[in-house]
């Protein structure tokens, strides 16, 4: 708000300079040759447009000191890190969701493996940038990039899989996805997580453990919980067909490496003490 103000107000006094320019001419110049006065006053009015580059030279390089590392240090001249606010600006930065340059940069690279044109997916948005602070102010609208495998656009609601179909791009897995699983459950909520393939069975219900940690699935029965889940549709007055139940937690596996990390961050917190 104070940027854009500050704005307001430089290009108003730039506007009644400009159309009082005349009256400028005729007060603070020599007379007898109003034409010369005259460039004279637009001359001094250009003088301000002149250093403005020479402003951001100067004040944009004490904004970057003031953002960087100064100590002497292997950290020296890196950008300082010094409060959460601080890394998820780092993180905004760098993602393609939040940075349009980043983004048509993603598309070009992907474009090279598929040999097809993908920029035009966030080219409308490439000099956004969405910052901490606009997040917080309100919920945005990320940009397209090929970490997923839908599209976010004013047009088309997001879809799994929808860059795959309409920009022909390979699936190169049979997630469909466009690199490594990522397990969050935002992005189970959008369709993007694993694709498991298994026989089908009309008659059989299907109870699965679904390890969050390593993605391992292993199946169940269990009579009571189908009798507990035929009970409710019941007093729902809905008749069951058949029924898909997913656990998700972690597996014993996970279990132990997780406690094992827990035990070393505990660890090394005591040491800090």
């Amino acid at each position: 708000m104070a940027s854009s103000l500050g704005t307001v107000f430089e290009w108003y006094d730039f506007y009644l300079y400009a159309t009082l320019a005349p009256f400028f001419a005729a007060l603070f110049f020599p007379p007898g040759n109003d034409t010369a006065a005259l460039l004279s006053a637009f001359a001094t009015y250009a003088a301000g447009f002149l250093v403005r580059p020479f402003g951001a030279l100067l004040f944009g390089r004490i904004g970057d000191l003031n953002q960087r590392v100064t100590e002497e240090g292997v950290s020296k001249g890196r950008p300082r890190i010094e409060s959460a606010i601080d890394a998820a600006e780092v993180i905004l930065h760098l993602a393609p969701e939040t940075n349009g340059h980043v983004a048509v940069k993603a598309w070009e690279a992907l474009g090279r493996f598929t040999g097809r044109e993908h920029t035009h997916l966030a080219e409308g948005k490439e000099h956004e940038a969405i910052r901490f602070r606009d997040i917080v102010a309100q919920p945005r609208k990320i940009i397209s990039s090929p970490i997923w495998s839908g599209l976010e656009d004013d047009h088309v609601s997001y879809n799994a899989g929808y860059t795959n179909v309409h920009e022909l791009i390979p699936w190169r897995t049979l997630t469909g996805r466009q690199h490594f699983y990522l397990d969050h459950p935002w992005m189970t909520a959008f369709g993007e997580g694993f694709t498991r393939y298994e026989a089908y069975d009309d008659d059989k219900n299907h109870n699965h453990l679904v390890c969050s940690g390593c993605g391992a699935i292993i199946e169940f029965v269990a009579p009571e919980l189908d009798e507990i889940l035929t009970k409710i549709a019941l007093e729902h007055e809905f008749l069951v067909n058949q029924h898909r139940v997913e656990i998700f937690g972690l597996c014993k596996k996970c279990q132990e490496l997780k406690a094992d990390s827990d035990r070393k961050q505990a660890t090394k917190h005591t040491k800090k003490r």
